[in-house]
């Protein structure tokens, strides 16, 4: 019924072609699962995507890896090489001079429907101004991950949890050089991640408790917005939980203790107007944060390059599957 009042209120201002089922739009691919005429599933993936781009730098009969860039490791400015497998130092049609446009490719499927390759990509997008051959070799290594999980893409459920689960998390200092710490956060919503974010915090830190304020200051912001677009979309399941609390699940307890209570610190000013923001959206009952182990946290698969165990993991916390 939906579906023929859309097409019916568009037909009365537009020329509209129906083809049925949607299969592909945007350079996403979609797989939808129908058990007795309804939809219980449905996969965004961009498997066309990555084959091209695969193809294109000479990477589809490449050996996949089963990360998307060296656990433990972390990619700097002026960096000659990068532990990784033997093959990735073979020449390939990658180059200093097309490492820009194959590090855009691959933030677009990042951005559209890859939160796995976040971490990765992030670093990578530090050096598009000044690459080396060390980046050149990161890059490759990314792609012998794609190429083993070309099909990999969110799978929305419909018997998953209509409430959105929100995780934060912050690695101090993390980035070498400039010393800045990196925060991120994921919303997962029937099954599958719907926002996600990994990027540099934009001032140096001086402590861990300081760094995760201004990543829990973010993802509140974003819960926020998530809340009002599900309440304006008139989203079905919000009437169960819009007058509940979001909440927000964090890793760091002495973070949670000054959101709830009254405790003043000794900040920047920048770091107490975040945490003022923060505390508000706390006392007008829009957010909570609720502590969660470190080990639990999925939006750590985002600030650091974990081992495979806890990678694939959390992966599959964010995919739905895989």
């Amino acid at each position: 019924e939906d579906y023929e009042w859309v097409c019916s209120s568009l037909e009365k201002h537009f020329k509209i072609t129906r083809k049925g089922q949607l299969k592909y739009g945007l350079g996403i691919d979609v797989e939808q699962t129908v058990e007795n005429g309804v939809v219980t599933k449905i996969k965004l993936h961009q498997k066309t995507f990555t084959v091209a781009l695969l193809t294109e730098y000479g990477f589809l009969d490449s050996k996949p890896v089963s990360t998307p860039a060296v656990p433990n490791t972390c990619l700097v400015a002026d960096m000659k090489e990068y532990k990784t497998h033997k093959n990735d130092h073979q020449a390939s049609k990658i180059s200093i001079e097309n490492y820009p446009r194959i590090v855009g490719s691959i933030l677009w499927a990042n951005l559209q429907t890859r939160p796995d390759i976040s971490q990765a990509t992030n670093q990578l997008t530090r050096f598009v101004a000044k690459p080396c051959q060390g980046h050149l070799i990161a890059v490759k290594h990314l792609l012998r991950y794609l190429n083993g999980t070309r099909d990999y893409g969110l799978t929305y459920s419909k018997s998953g949890n209509a409430q959105p689960e929100i995780y934060s998390d912050a690695t101090w200092g993390s980035i070498p050089l400039s010393m800045r710490s990196v925060n991120a956060y994921v919303v997962i919503l029937y099954n599958a991640a719907i926002s996600w974010h990994c990027g540099s915090q934009k001032s140096v830190s001086l402590s861990t408790t300081e760094s995760e304020y201004f990543a829990l200051s973010e993802t509140v912001k974003e819960a926020v917005y998530i809340k009002h677009a599900l309440t304006q979309m008139k989203f079905a399941a919000i009437t169960h939980w819009n007058k509940d609390p979001m909440i927000i699940f964090e890793d760091n307890q002495a973070v949670i203790n000054v959101v709830k209570g009254d405790i003043n610190h000794k900040h920047q000013k920048h770091i107490l107007i975040r945490l003022a923001y923060t505390r508000e959206q706390f006392h007008n009952n829009i957010i909570t944060p609720v502590y969660i182990r470190s080990e639990d946290n999925i939006a750590d698969v985002l600030t650091k390059n974990l081992p495979q165990e806890p990678f694939i993991r959390f992966r599959k916390c964010m995919l739905g599957s895989g």
